[in-house]
């Protein structure tokens, strides 16, 4: 959410913001990335191929292989990308040679493409070569046509208690537009298969400001709700400028959703989903409670290392970034060369970790804690930005809460977010 528009006093009538901290479990996290769609929105900035793509005969064979390079120490998978100041060893070593993974997220693209085969040889596979804990949270992003009852209970069957479905609106015309190819009818299917086949967890994600038409929107939210999932995502439409919407903005052809509508919609969705019991814990994500909140998720915006597998994933062990050949041709041919596929790293020092806490930290609801942050990267925020947070306090952005101990966005912050960030960092930092 990036709109400046200032709120109003009365805007957050009946809008609770759940600020309990996020409790993430912190061992680390697997990323799955997952190419394949049947066809590509227009919206879409991901990397991306159709499912009839020829590299996906083989591409859980290459998947495993990564897998399998760091089923022999990380000296092994990070060896390929090599040179001076690669990426270390030694707390990639402590985070994912020692530590079990405590989540497991399949993400696209859309994995729910896979065939029974696939992604049954996929999990068993990943099972066999990494260390995964035996009570580790696995999430999959499924398209809702692609959940029949024999889909569901496969899921099931294979250990996979978290669904996110990408519904993105219930509205026949903006599915048309956003090239989605399932209807509404389809998202209650396969919500009352997921249920029924004892998936424990299900999510729907959203998207708004498509258009200008408010009421239409909240009529997506009210059908949203009634499905009662455990967990919403709502995201503004962001337009890339690679991306088929992209190309039609800059052509005068398709028209950007003003800023103050675009505020209006964010102000709508809090306060809907509050009155039907979904609190806002980060600025796109709502829960029925603190056990519904992404168990997988938490972990990106507190600072929990995470591996990424499959082209274009990102990694972190704390200190370090690295990231995969975005293109699955490269991708490919990287791990059949060298079992791995590391494109490139940074190493991120106290100044470049403290950005990246803000930069997630104020799009929380629960916002920083500030004794963490001292204790782990040296810096006593309060002290070194005394004069923003005064400043940002004085203009309703933000609040300390607990004595001081947590630094949190307000609800006008929160519909500020991006650039909260950058206010409250450190001058001379």
């Amino acid at each position: 959410m990036s709109a400046s528009v200032p709120l109003q006093s009365s805007e957050s009538t009946n809008i609770v913001l759940d600020r309990r901290p996020l409790s993430p479990d912190q061992r680390p996290g697997l990323y799955v990335h997952v190419p394949f769609c049947a066809r590509i929105c227009p919206y879409c900035d991901f990397s991306v191929v159709g499912s009839r793509h020829p590299g996906r005969a083989d591409y859980v064979e290459s998947l495993l292989r990564e897998a399998e390079s760091w089923s022999r120490g990380p000296s092994v998978a990070l060896a390929a990308e090599g040179g001076a100041g690669s990426p270390g060893e030694d707390a990639a070593a402590r985070v994912f040679g020692s530590v079990p993974f405590g989540s497991v997220y399949f993400g696209g693209g859309t994995p729910s493409v896979l065939d029974n085969e696939e992604l049954s040889r996929l999990v068993d596979g990943l099972r066999q070569r990494l260390d995964i804990a035996d009570d580790a949270s696995w999430t999959l992003e499924a398209n809702p046509e692609h959940v029949d009852r024999d889909f569901a209970q496969r899921l099931a069957r294979l250990g996979i208690d978290h669904v996110s479905l990408g519904v993105q609106s219930l509205d026949r015309a903006v599915l048309w537009e956003l090239g989605r190819g399932h209807r509404a009818a389809d998202v209650l299917d396969a919500v009352r298969r997921l249920r029924e086949a004892g998936v424990g967890w299900i999510s729907v994600d959203l998207i708004y400001a498509v258009n200008s038409d408010l009421d239409a929107w909240m009529r997506q939210i009210e059908e949203a709700v009634t499905l009662r999932p455990d967990h919403l995502s709502c995201y503004e439409l962001t337009i890339h400028s690679g991306t088929r919407f992209g190309r039609e903005v800059a052509e005068g052809r398709r028209e950007v959703v003003d800023e103050e509508v675009r505020h209006r919609f964010f102000v709508a969705t809090l306060r809907r989903l509050s009155e039907a019991g979904y609190a806002a814990y980060e600025v796109s994500n709502f829960a029925a409670g603190p056990q519904a909140r992404s168990p997988h998720n938490q972990k990106y915006w507190t600072g929990v290392p995470y591996l990424g597998l499959g082209p274009s994933s990102h990694s972190f062990d704390g200190g370090r970034r690295w990231w995969n050949h975005r293109s699955l041709r490269d991708w490919r041919r990287a791990v059949t060369r060298d079992g791995a596929a590391v494109g490139g790293h940074e190493s991120l020092g106290p100044r470049e970790l403290l950005l990246e806490r803000l930069m997630t930290g104020t799009r929380t609801v629960p916002g920083l804690d500030l004794p963490a942050v001292e204790r782990e990267l040296g810096i006593d925020l309060v002290r070194e930005s005394s004069s923003a947070i005064e400043r940002l306090i004085a203009a309703g952005r933000i609040e300390l809460l607990e004595n001081g101990r947590r630094l949190a966005p307000t609800l006008s912050g929160l519909a500020t977010a991006d650039q909260l960030a950058i206010d409250l960092f450190p001058e001379g930092r």
